[in-house]
C-alpha cells in the first residue's frame, strides 16, 4: 500500500496556485501515484521515464525554457544525471549519499514525510508571491505573537461535502466553504513523534489524568498506569 503525505500534497497545490508548473517524472508506472497527482490537479505526469536528463533537456528546448527557470527534486542516481540541466537541484535527507553531496539543497525532512512541503514553502517565500507572514516593520520592528494577525490552516480533521462537489470540482472543498474554527489544543496536528508526546500531555492535562507512560520502542503502553486508562492501549495498538 502506497502512503501519501498530506503536507506534501498541499505543497504541490500551493506551488501550482503560485503560478508554477509542476511535472512529475517517474521511472515506472503506478496507477495509485498517477491518481494521487491528478487529485492534486497536476496533469503533466510522465511515467516510465528512464533517462530523466534527456527528458528534461528536450522539454526545456520544446517549451523555450532556460535552465535557471527550472527546479528539480530527486533522490537517486537517475535523478542526479539531470543536475546540469536545471537551475536548482533539490534532494531529501534520506537520499543516497552521492546525491546529497551534489545537490544544491538537502531538505531537513525525509522523502514522503514533508520534504516536498519544505521545498514548496522555500520556493514560495523566495518568489514573494505568497508570503507566509507579513507585518509592517515601520509600526513595530520586532512584532510578537500577541500583535501579529492570526493565521489559519486546514487541519483536515473533518470534511462534510456533497457528492456533486467532488464530481464538479474534483476536490472536497467547494467554492463557498464554511470553516469551523477550532482551538489549538483541540485541533492539535500530529505528524511526528514529538507532536504525539505534546498531544499526549495536553490530553491528560485537559482530563485531569496522570501522565501516561508509553513505550515507543516496543509500540505499546506500559502496564504500570491506572486501570481506567486500559482502554487506550487498544486504540494505540
Amino acid at each position: 500500500m502506497i502512503k501519501f503525505n498530506v503536507h506534501d500534497g498541499m505543497g504541490c497545490i500551493l506551488l501550482e496556485e503560485s503560478g508554477l508548473e509542476l511535472l512529475i517524472l517517474t521511472a515506472r508506472h503506478s496507477d495509485a501515484v498517477v491518481k494521487r497527482f491528478k487529485e492534486l490537479g497536476i496533469t503533466k505526469i510522465f511515467t516510465k521515464v528512464l533517462k530523466k536528463r534527456d527528458f528534461i533537456k528536450d522539454y526545456l528546448k520544446s517549451h523555450d525554457l532556460a535552465k535557471h527557470e527550472v527546479a528539480f527534486m530527486g533522490d537517486d542516481l537517475q535523478d542526479l544525471a539531470a543536475i546540469n540541466e536545471v537551475g536548482v537541484f533539490f534532494t531529501s535527507s534520506n537520499a543516497i549519499d552521492i546525491v546529497k553531496e551534489s545537490a544544491h539543497y538537502v531538505t531537513l525532512r525525509s522523502g514522503g514525510n514533508g520534504a516536498v512541503r519544505e521545498i514548496s514553502d522555500l520556493i514560495i517565500r523566495s518568489k514573494g508571491s505568497t508570503p507566509l507572514l507579513e507585518f509592517n516593520r515601520n509600526l513595530e520592528k520586532w512584532p510578537n505573537t500577541q500583535t501579529i494577525e492570526p493565521l489559519w490552516e486546514v487541519n483536515s480533521g473533518v470534511f462534510l461535502t456533497k457528492k456533486n462537489i467532488y464530481q464538479t470540482n474534483n476536490d472536497r472543498i467547494g467554492d463557498k466553504p464554511y470553516l469551523f474554527e477550532l482551538s489549538d489544543d483541540i485541533a492539535f496536528d500530529i505528524d511526528w513523534l514529538p507532536d504525539y508526546k505534546i498531544a499526549e500531555a495536553l490530553y491528560f492535562s485537559m482530563h485531569g489524568m496522570a501522565e501516561l507512560s508509553y513505550n515507543y520502542d516496543k509500540g505499546h503502553l506500559k502496564n504500570n498506569y491506572p486501570r481506567k486508562l486500559k482502554h487506550i492501549e487498544t486504540v494505540i495498538n
